[in-house]
């Protein structure tokens, strides 16, 4: 893999966002009582993750991985 360290903060981002979600998971199955400021900031975090998140799946499944492929095929043709 050419770009290490956006591989390394996109498997940061994703196991953040299942991270957060166990701990809310947990605290709903084992009824554990948050306070609102923490649950509201659980929350706040889990949305900007999950966005993050979907993102990270869009550029290595999406479109963006069939062009960086593209790219590489190009590179390596002569004009």
């Amino acid at each position: 893999m050419k770009r290490p360290v956006m591989a390394t903060i996109a498997v940061l981002l994703v196991l953040g966002f299942f991270a957060v979600l166990a701990i809310l998971l947990y605290a709903m199955f084992a009824k554990v009582q948050l306070d609102g400021t923490l649950k509201d900031v659980l929350l706040l975090m889990l949305g900007s993750l999950g966005t993050m998140m979907a993102t990270v799946v869009n550029y290595y499944f999406g479109s963006s991985q069939g062009s960086a492929a593209k790219d590489v095929l190009l590179a390596g043709k002569t004009p």
